[in-house]
């Protein structure tokens, strides 16, 4: 079972984030919310499938969850931190 087909433990995954970004806040790290990333794509919890895989909610799924938040939000939130003149252009 995943946070995602299961309304308490998503509430308790969206309060620990909550948490830990506010740590790496104070310490200056950056943070990407793959949470919201994930909700966004494949809807509120509870779910029982995403990305057209039943049983999936990426990034708990196929390779297919992998490649997906890879290319939709890891990237493209490292090339921000990375490069940040990239994305101003």
């Amino acid at each position: 079972m995943t946070s995602m087909d299961n309304l308490r433990a998503d509430q308790d995954v969206v309060e620990l984030n909550v948490r830990a970004k506010a740590v790496m806040k104070e310490l200056g790290i950056p943070t990407v919310d793959l949470h919201s990333a994930i909700v966004r794509k494949c809807g509120i919890v509870p779910q029982s499938s995403c990305l057209g895989i039943d049983n999936c909610f990426s990034p708990h799924c196929a390779q297919a969850g992998y490649d997906w938040l890879a290319n939709s939000t890891i990237v493209p939130a490292l090339d921000k931190i990375v490069f940040p003149s990239r994305s101003q252009q």
